[in-house]
């Protein structure tokens, strides 16, 4: 993916590749429309950037992203001190791999390609696989390899599109709304996995009630929000006892009441004994 910098207004607005690109922003104040023929996510580093588009408005901080679609157009405030990095990736190609992603998920297909919400969603950078790796390179300064992230891209994708059906909500706003706060939900776990939380923990950094965070939760990520940190635990804990560590002591640095209690929640999350994986 070709860098491009941007310290103007004229940079930011000015004639770009016909390939793949990465812009990094910094300096620019103002007020823009923009469109393209790429599918783009942005996200900032420092500041804030404003966004207004058919589906409504969203503001960009260190923290969150926005997935914007190939046919939206985008007024777009940025104010001073802002430094952003967006990325602009190839449609036809994220369209396939998505059509590709969800043909193995549900019977006969899905067309995810038509759908705004889908295309076109704010949500947190530590959430989803694709992400953290974004995150990573923004802060780094690397450039993210197209066919790669392109992928990762594709899955996150895939899975708003199967979010999407299933929240009862019938505003797309609405669904939106929550398709994010669950995605920091989710990003609250990732970021805590190693550390005892609770379920009030998770409601609360998701401006959820338990009663809601409970059953969209496991909707749309298949398990509720406390198994799933179990599970992100039990998969830690695994990579730890195949490279020899102490299966007794690991189930104590976890909070297991005992070694028998463990080897029960790891045999559920993994269908064998933590024996089993020892070298």
């Amino acid at each position: 993916m070709k860098l491009l910098t941007a310290t103007s207004a004229n940079d930011l607005m000015g004639e770009k590749p016909t390939q793949p690109y990465v812009v990094h922003s910094s300096g620019v104040v103002g007020h823009f429309r923009l469109a393209s023929s790429f599918v783009s996510v942005k996200m900032v580093l420092q500041g804030e950037e404003r966004y207004r588009g058919a589906v409504g408005g969203s503001s960009v901080v260190p923290g969150r992203f926005l997935l914007a679609a190939a046919s939206d157009t985008l007024d777009l405030s940025i104010r001073a001190g802002t430094r952003g990095f967006c990325a602009y990736f190839d449609t036809a190609l994220l369209e396939q791999l998505v059509a590709d992603a969800l043909a193995k998920d549900i019977e006969g297909g899905v067309d995810a390609t038509a759908d705004p919400l889908v295309w076109s969603t704010n949500l947190t950078v530590n959430a989803s696989r694709f992400g953290r790796a974004f995150k990573r390179c923004a802060l780094s300064g690397m450039l993210p390899g197209h066919d790669h992230f392109s992928a990762l891209l594709a899955e996150l994708i895939g899975d708003l599109h199967l979010a999407n059906r299933e929240l009862p909500h019938q505003r797309q706003q609405a669904k939106r709304e929550i398709i994010s706060r669950l995605e920091t939900a989710r990003g609250f776990i990732l970021d805590h996995q190693h550390q005892d939380i609770t379920l009030d923990d998770i409601a609360q950094a998701a401006c959820l009630s338990k009663f809601h965070l409970l059953r969209q939760f496991a909707a749309i990520y298949g398990l509720p929000p406390l198994r799933y940190h179990q599970g992100l635990r039990l998969a830690t804990a695994r990579q730890r006892i195949m490279n020899g560590e102490s299966i007794s002591f690991i189930a104590e640095q976890l909070g297991f009441a005992n070694v028998s209690s463990f080897s029960r929640a790891y045999q559920r999350c993994h269908g064998w004994r933590p024996s089993c994986d020892r070298p």
